[in-house]
């Protein structure tokens, strides 16, 4: 299916259902306004159910309530009754999940879910018979109804993927926990001026659309490898032959004089974390263009959902094409139990390729200008960390097992004074530098004694028998980029293990 090349001929087509051919399909709210007026969420949840009110392949749910007491809404799109209901697809159908509008302020892709949602429908059988569909067109409604980048509490939700602090960010993890989804896509837009950075500077960026993949290296080898060199590269040639120009993501341009990389490896993001639940798991980043400029509709929402919808649809038509090898690679991955991780990921620089030019628009004279940059897309994983039997949690016991419950990962407490043999980490220095963003750049100095120690009743022993326990020693161990404690919120804890005291995590291994 073309979904872009006819959107407005396609939205006043009929669906096509099982049960109701030839029936009204409603007209999305933000067409219904003629381009106008950015509908609020309760106008596009209201269109979702009118959708599925039509069509038996199609059921709307709740997946949580926002921090501003905002309902988050799904559309499920499926032949079958069982996953209409909530419950996880069969193996051998596919399950595809869109999430848009993360950041409030991001419109075109909320409204991109929608026409992919009726234009799926018109014709089902092209898709549903061995594929099933997530859309949450608007992932972040107090963003969405306030205009802004972030939701009620003030939070990022995009890179709120480590603590899972937010409500929705919960919603969403217990959704892929629940759902269990094979392929992921996070819609995003990024406006050309960075007004107080780059813009300083007399630049735009000039990207049209950029595609990212789960870049951390913890996730699993062979579905990554699959991802970065056989379906990134055909998504770009994809993409730009179904007209929009698209290229590898890089990340954020602030300045000229800055290091280049490409989308953040950290699992904060909702990309990363869709594929350390080992699905195939990407991100789309379109252009959000100016907001003064002599558009037909304002900043150019109608041009800007088209483009979407493009991407999206070449996202999923790809993704279609390669539906038995990527079920293969997720179902091996899902079965493979690590039995190493990095504890520490970075970007350094390319030193065989130690540059890299990027087109920027100087703004004065609207002419493109190739700028030379320092390439550090090169990503390294050190700090390899063989997983123990166990994690115990010695204190702050509260707080680790509300972080524990939240990603679903077990745990028992113990009961009675019990004697283990572990690592315990002592740290001897610990240098906090805050940065933007809520986070603190962490350096600690450990060392390390293997020895009997004596759990008392309360702890927490976590078993490395279970699907997510990579997330354990990422989480919890100081040294690791992803821990809790790179956080600024929790920086403070490392200072237990100051003046000799052992930490209050330790790796159990008998």
């Amino acid at each position: 299916m073309k979904f872009a090349k006819n959107l407005v001929f396609s939205l006043f087509m009929p669906v096509v259902s099982s049960s109701l051919l030839a029936a009204p399909t409603n007209v999305p709210p933000l067409e219904a306004s003629n381009y106008q007026n950015i509908p609020k969420t309760a106008e596009v949840s209201t269109y979702l159910r009118k959708i599925a009110d039509v069509s038996r392949e199609a059921s709307v749910i709740n997946v949580g309530t926002s921090a501003g007491g905002r309902p988050i809404t799904a559309i499920l799109l499926s032949n079958d009754k069982h996953f209409l209901q909530g419950k996880p697809g069969k193996r051998d159908t596919m399950t595809v999940m869109l999430n848009a509008s993360q950041h409030g302020s991001e419109s075109s892709g909320g409204e991109a879910l929608q026409v992919v949602a009726n234009e799926i429908l018109q014709d089902p059988h092209h898709y549903l018979d061995h594929t099933n569909f997530i859309l949450i067109p608007i992932s972040n409604p107090d963003g969405r109804d306030g205009n802004k980048r972030r939701n009620d509490n003030g939070v990022n939700l995009s890179t709120d993927y480590i603590l899972l602090s937010q409500p929705e960010t919960q919603a969403m993890s217990n959704l892929i926990h629940k759902m269990q989804p094979d392929v992921m896509l996070d819609i995003h837009e990024s406006s050309l001026l960075k007004k107080s950075t780059l813009g300083a500077e007399g630049y735009l960026t000039d990207f049209e659309a950029q595609w990212e993949y789960a870049n951390d290296p913890n996730i699993n080898a062979k579905l990554q490898a699959f991802t970065r060199e056989e379906f990134l590269p055909a998504l770009l040639i994809k993409t730009n032959n179904d007209g929009v120009r698209a290229s590898h993501y890089i990340g954020e341009i602030t300045s000229t004089k800055q290091e280049i990389n490409n989308g953040g490896i950290s699992l904060r993001n909702l990309r990363n974390f869709g594929g350390q639940s080992n699905a195939l798991s990407m991100l789309v980043e379109n252009r959000l263009d100016l907001s003064t400029g002599a558009y037909p509709t304002p900043r150019n929402i109608k041009e800007r959902v088209r483009k979407q919808v493009v991407c999206i649809d070449s996202f999923i038509e790809l993704a279609a094409q390669h539906r038995p090898t990527i079920l293969e690679l997720v179902e091996n991955a899902r079965r493979s139990p690590t039995k190493t991780v990095y504890l520490d990921t970075r970007y350094v620089l390319d030193e065989d390729n130690p540059t890299i030019e990027i087109p920027l628009r100087h703004i004065d004279s609207g002419k493109l200008e190739e700028i030379t940059y320092r390439n550090a897309t090169k990503i390294t994983a050190e700090l390899p960390l063989q997983l123990p039997n166990a994690y115990a949690v010695t204190e702050h016991q509260q707080s680790i097992k509300e972080l524990l419950d939240r990603h679903h990962i077990a745990y028992t407490e113990v009961s009675t004074p019990t004697d283990v043999n572990a690592i315990v980490q002592y740290i001897a220095q610990v240098r906090i530098t805050p940065t933007r963003r809520g986070r603190a750049k962490v350096a600690t100095v450990l060392r390390e004694e293997e020895k009997e120690i004596t759990l008392k009743a309360g702890a927490l022993l976590i078993s490395m028998d279970q699907a997510d326990a990579k997330l354990v020693p990422l989480f919890l161990d100081p040294r690791s980029s992803n821990s809790i404690f790179q956080e600024s919120s929790n920086t403070l804890l490392l200072t237990k293990g100051k003046a000799g005291k052992d930490f209050f995590i330790v790796r159990v291994i008998r």
